[in-house]
């Protein structure tokens, strides 16, 4: 089943505590890949083989996120990667795999505009990325790769993003993946709003727990979790 999921429709979460202690504010150069302070890295996270029935899969703004705190139902797995494009993960897609995801959450890109990568480009990994978990068996949700603001990465930048996520909103609807909306309720005509971040880029405390809501409303209407 087709689904598109915006914010309108959050319910109020109970039992989702902080754990956002990961991402901290820092100045960063916007021509480099976007990192966070004491974040995981490929060695590190393909050492383990968890008991997994869903993995977050992404770059630094999904690494931020202590997925299983904030849904200990599930058997979730965080292989999200501090500065991570949609390259880092073609190349680390057996340490995905090994954990054998019935469902894997996506979201990655904004590293891959900081490289000079076109929408074209970063298109052409996202289908080879989701041709690998398909062909693995595990169900693909995308989430649109989440806008930065235009006064911290540019206007070219941000209209690279948005070009992306045209290309993913077609792609979703090519293959029946679940689509997750999240620039609909955090961005504005200049890109990543004030309120939801404290860079222009990574979501603060109160968007993420916005966002936990959009995967939360996912996971219920899919039956992942009670």
């Amino acid at each position: 089943m087709k689904l598109t999921f915006t914010a309108g429709l959050i319910l109020a979460l109970t039992g989702c505590g902080g754990g956002l202690g990961s991402i901290s504010a820092m100045p960063f150069d916007t021509s480099q890949p976007i990192r966070t302070a004491g974040a995981a890295t490929p060695d590190m996270t393909n050492r383990f083989t968890p008991d997994t029935q869903i993995v977050m899969l992404g770059d630094s703004i999904t690494a931020g996120g202590d997925w299983q705190e904030y849904f200990p139902a599930a058997r979730i797995t965080n292989r999200g990667i501090s500065g991570d494009s949609t390259d880092d993960i073609l190349e680390r897609m057996d340490g995905v795999l090994s954990d054998g995801p019935e469902v894997t959450y996506l979201m990655v890109g904004i590293n891959d505009v900081y490289n000079g990568a076109s929408s074209d480009e970063i298109y052409a990994n996202y289908v080879q990325i989701v041709d690998i978990l398909q062909a693995a068996g595990s169900d693909v949700v995308l989430n649109s790769t989440l806008e930065c603001s235009a006064s911290a990465c540019g206007a070219e930048k941000l209209a690279t993003v948005r070009a992306l996520n045209e290309r993913l909103v077609a792609l979703a609807a090519a293959r029946g993946f679940d689509y997750i909306d999240m620039n609909a309720e955090f961005s504005g005509p200049s890109g990543l709003l004030a309120e939801n971040t404290f860079d222009g880029v990574h979501m603060n405390g109160q968007a993420y727990m916005r966002w936990v809501g959009l995967i939360g409303d996912h996971m219920s209407s899919v039956g992942l979790r009670s």
